[in-house]
């Protein structure tokens, strides 16, 4: 987001600064921008697309307004065009802000509410869902799910009555009430900001703070708390209650946005939190217990002094260390084998391993003799085609297993 902000060289236009400053939270749009835009859409997309003139949005209390919403200096500079001149991870990132944007300033989608019987036997089945009738903003943007149950409306084929439709497959599904998920990324920092607590710098701090400290790991893309995590809980709510309401927050930032403003003294802010936080440090000090987390132990012993092994949290997750520490420094990573010989020497295995960003991908557990490495999942089988390796690939929809070295691929699995 920085580099794309300060500016990339777009060759004779000279190094152009490709979206306006990106830590804010306001949703305010120019008058330029938004007639630039309406001109855009109208040419690309037609005029039914054209979103009506837009009143100022309503200002969040919490939002920092000096700067304008997130957006492309020129919508004219089209994602597809920069292709040449800009890396994966800003591509991505210039497309998603560009796509935001242009949707943000088309016509509202119309979609139409379905029910269709569907007759069987003499039994009936019934499919709820809609269907595009405008698609509106959706013609350029329509925002993804953390989960695929979170869809929020299925999409059914234009049908007519007397139309035989034919069942690809049936499944059965009975529904028990489940618990909320728990959080991604995504959805943790659209809590934070619905709870008005931090402000757009300090969510990517935030996030990495609490997997630094070991009180939270990323399973599958999901935070789970660790014990250390749930004992530093515990501990606060004993004895700073106050704190961990996640009221506390958002009252104190509303404070110092009055400190800000020069509508309240910050002494008088602090001297009030203080006199008590004061009193509850006292407190803590005298009565709260040093915890010890007992070894979680790995179940197996260590090659070099055959003391047990345990697992450890590190900065880039858990791990194995020999319990014989600081005598025995041996450290082993934890791997996960998944059954399928490696392609390169054929004598190891591939395992499951995490990059530094915590990122899953594939290698051959000989590493460093053999320096084989797949971010896709390796499949036992071969192609049918080649005898190549076949490998599972994930997409948006769902995993579509493809040979490395041909054009096989086989349908999709959600």
């Amino acid at each position: 987001a920085q580099q794309i902000y300060e500016g990339i060289d777009l060759g004779k236009e000279g190094t152009v600064g490709l979206i306006t400053y990106m830590r804010t939270d306001s949703t305010r749009i120019s008058n330029t921008a938004q007639e630039e835009a309406a001109s855009f859409i109208g040419e690309q997309y037609g005029k039914d697309f054209l979103g009506s003139k837009r009143k100022p949005a309503k200002k969040n209390e919490n939002a920092q307004d000096a700067h304008e919403a997130i957006r492309p200096t020129s919508v004219l500079r089209k994602p597809s065009n920069l292709k040449a001149v800009l890396g994966r991870d800003q591509l991505r990132l210039y497309k998603l802000i560009w796509e935001r944007f242009v949707a943000s300033q088309m016509a509202p989608a119309t979609l139409d509410t379905m029910s269709v019987d569907l007759e069987n036997n003499g039994l009936t089945f019934r499919a709820n869902g809609s269907k595009v009738k405008f698609s509106g903003f959706m013609k350029v943007y329509v925002e993804g799910k953390d989960d695929q149950m979170e869809e929020m409306n299925k999409m059914l084929p234009d049908l007519a009555e007397g139309d035989t439709v034919l069942s690809k497959d049936i499944e059965p599904e009975q529904h028990f009430t489940q618990p909320p998920p728990r959080y991604t990324e995504a959805r943790l920092v659209k809590t934070l900001e619905e709870l008005g607590i931090g402000r757009p710098s300090t969510y990517a701090p935030t996030l990495d703070t609490i997997q630094k400290r070991g009180y939270v790991a990323l399973d599958n893309k999901r935070f789970i708390p660790t014990e250390l995590g749930q004992i530093v809980l515990d501990l606060i709510m004993e004895f700073f209650p106050e704190i961990i309401n996640v009221e506390f927050t958002a009252k104190m930032e509303k404070e110092l946005d009055g400190v800000e403003d020069g509508n309240i003294q910050w002494v008088q802010i602090i001297d009030s939190f203080y006199k008590d936080f004061e009193k509850r440090v006292e407190k803590a000090e005298a009565e709260m217990q040093e915890v010890e987390i007992e070894p979680e132990y790995a179940g197996v012993d260590c090659e070099e002094c055959g003391h047990p092994m345990v697992y450890k949290m590190g900065r880039y997750g858990k791990f194995m260390a020999c319990s014989n520490f600081p005598d025995c420094r041996n450290t082993k990573p934890i791997v996960k084998e998944i059954g399928v010989k490696c392609p390169s020497c054929k004598t190891g295995n591939i395992v499951e391993r995490k990059s530094k960003k915590r990122r899953i991908f594939y290698g051959c557990d000989r590493y460093p003799e053999c320096e084989f490495v797949s971010w896709d999942k390796p499949l036992e089988r071969k192609c049918p085609k080649c005898e190549d390796m076949l490998v599972e690939k994930k997409l948006k929809k769902g995993v579509q297993v493809q040979c490395v070295n041909c054009d096989y691929k086989e349908e999709q699995q959600k």
